[in-house]
């Protein structure tokens, strides 16, 4: 009995201090060569390009920061969308999320893996690298492969994102408009608006 007792602790204790699994932190997509850095607070990510040129960004989520992979975990995982405009997208998780062994249980997520609830796209369009807003969506982990319907919100939002901007650019012309007209005229919209 001392023996079952003595293999069920061990088997406990190795599950909640299991190491988490390797993260991807680099790869190639089409010509261009990706590498993540979690040496710093704040993930960095280095592109190089076919001609060896460097980019280096510093990335809004926290480290560890990984690319999500495809299914065996050796590529990073993208889709495209020439229809939109758009070569590739990628996504690098970070800011893991402290979550007990309880609490992942309860939510059905590994015990060894990094989980986040952030994600950052990366879009490749017309030869430009754009990187977008930090997007905090639903739990992912390490090894997770994330369905397309992900990628295709990074696409909606993108379009969403315009859209806000576009909508404020005329609040503001609005305001600028009402501020510029005469006391009489400002006088006479408020007295329609009341009818």
């Amino acid at each position: 009995m001392k023996k079952l007792l003595f293999i069920c602790f061990l088997t406990l204790s190795t599950s909640l201090c299991a190491t988490p699994k390797p993260l991807l932190l680099e790869g190639t997509v089409g010509s261009y060569y990706f590498k993540l850095s979690n040496d710093k607070q704040h993930c960095q990510l280095a592109i190089k390009d076919a001609d060896k040129v460097i980019q280096s960004f510093s990335l809004s989520s926290q480290s560890p920061c990984y690319f999500f992979a495809d299914s065996k975990q050796e590529k990073i995982q993208t889709y495209s969308y020439p229809d939109a405009k758009v070569d590739t997208i990628l996504l690098i998780g970070g800011t893991a999320i402290e979550l007990s062994a309880e609490e992942r249980q309860l939510k059905k997520l590994p015990t060894d893996s990094y989980c986040t609830q952030d994600s950052q796209a990366i879009t490749l369009e017309n030869g430009k690298i754009k990187i977008g807003a930090v997007r905090t969506k639903t739990f992912a982990c390490a090894e997770d492969r994330l369905d397309e319907i992900v990628y295709q919100q990074v696409l909606q939002n993108k379009r969403d994102d315009i859209e806000t901007y576009t909508a404020r650019q005329i609040q503001k012309n609005i305001k600028m408009e009402r501020s510029n007209a005469s006391f009489f005229d400002r006088l006479q919209q408020k007295i329609n608006a009341i009818f």
